[in-house]
């Protein structure tokens, strides 16, 4: 006898290009069948830039109109309706999504697990969140503005959400979390430590050492320097491009040669290009735009000795190990933690310390082998402890634990 596959729903801001091979991983599985649920239309919880891939997708989607939900939040016209005739055994989202979702009477009548999705980053545990916050170290938008216990209003939305976010987060029947620091925070507001998963956060690296090995086989794409950094990202103000190139500018007369690939598009360009003018390196930083071509990354990524992060970021620490390069970051979206071992695969450098990460820079362009062997060990990593893999083993056993659990 044939069983039916389980139907899971991922409710989503966007189909960003590099979970997508995630997603249909699950819906290849036996047991499952994956579909998603994202926005028609602009998305007003997926941050501006992002690139999105709705191309061969592999597994079923859903779109519908966006709309102010629970405390401004955006949520779905027709939810409700699309429950109804799809019905999902699970319904897997993040925040904002999973607030209203674990708090609709409808979940609990047809008998859906909820499965919340976090990294946490900028989550204080509970009992500290009012002073984290009273003392500016909160994050409040995409733009990554800092709390102000000044702002009445903004003071007191915060301190509901926070209430709100524990009402609802000892709902959910499980959470699948991007770190371990997920063990220490979440059980602050009434989670069950055993209903926490750890899935790390992956693109598909199996693709992308196989880019690395195709690139390879091609002609480099600029001359031989072994002086120069790479960053990838969005360019935008919290990614903070802008120090990358006060550090370039900054390193030592022995380094003048030295010289920084920038990839990414943003409303930063013109700013960061100015920027470089005026330090005097824009001959030494080739910006090169958005790409999402795997072998054209990996390529640039050859031609670099090191990869450079100087603000928030995440998935772009996870390409540059599969190109083998080691990794300088300092706080990104909380992910560095389970990639960069410092002194083995990379340095982390004291946030928004200018004279910090020249250092570290320097410590790694002064070391020609240091650089080859960081760069073999962030492949190991994520060959052996951080890959899609892990993703899926991940979310399979929150699956059978929901699904389990009566």
């Amino acid at each position: 006898m044939i069983m039916a596959k389980r139907r899971i729903l991922f409710i989503m801001g966007g189909l960003v290009h590099y979970y997508n091979p995630i997603l249909k991983a699950i819906n290849d599985l036996d047991s499952f069948e994956l579909a998603t649920l994202t926005p028609k239309g602009p998305s007003q919880s997926l941050g501006k830039g992002v690139h999105q891939d709705n191309q061969e997708l592999g597994f079923k989607t859903f779109l519908l109109e966006e709309k102010k939900g629970l405390f401004g939040k955006p949520f779905f016209q027709g939810f409700n309706a699309l429950i109804r005739k799809y019905k999902p055994d699970i319904i897997v989202a993040g925040w904002p999504y999973s607030m209203e979702i674990l708090l609709n009477p409808l979940i609990v009548t047809h008998g859906i697990k909820v499965i919340h999705k976090d990294i946490p980053f900028n989550l204080p545990r509970y009992e500290e969140a009012w002073e984290q916050y009273r003392t500016g170290k909160i994050i409040i938008s995409e733009q990554y503005e800092h709390s102000d216990p000044n702002n009445l209003i903004a003071a007191i939305q915060y301190w509901m959400v926070t209430r709100i976010r524990k009402a609802f987060l000892s709902k959910a029947d499980a959470l699948v979390c991007y770190t371990k620091d997920a063990f220490e925070v979440f059980p602050s507001y009434g989670v069950d430590v055993q209903s926490i998963f750890l899935i790390y956060n992956s693109p598909s690296t199996s693709k992308l050492i196989a880019a690395k090995q195709e690139a390879e086989k091609l002609k480099p794409e600029l001359p031989h320097n072994p002086y120069r950094l790479i960053h990838v990202g969005r360019l935008v103000k919290w990614k903070k491009v802008d120090l990358l190139l006060n550090a370039l500018a900054s390193l030592p007369q022995e380094y003048n040669g030295a010289e920084l690939i920038v990839v990414g598009n943003g409303p930063e360009m013109e700013n960061l290009k100015q920027l470089a003018v005026r330090l005097g390196v824009d001959q030494r930083v080739f910006f090169m735009g958005a790409i999402y071509d795997p072998v054209q990354l990996a390529r640039l990524h050859l031609d670099a000795a090191i990869y450079v992060l100087g603000g928030i970021g995440g998935l772009s620490i996870n390409e540059a190990m599969c190109f083998g390069k080691p990794v300088i970051c300092s706080e990104a979206d909380g992910t560095e933690k389970m990639l960069v071992k410092d002194g083995q695969n990379g340095y982390f450098f004291t946030t928004d310390d200018l004279g910090d990460l020249r250092l570290k820079i320097v410590s790694l362009l002064s070391n020609p082998d240091r650089i080859v062997s960081f760069g073999r060990e962030s492949e190991r990593i994520v060959r052996e402890e951080v890959n899609e893999k892990k993703v899926l083993e991940g979310y399979i056993h929150a699956f059978e634990f929901v699904l389990n659990n009566k």
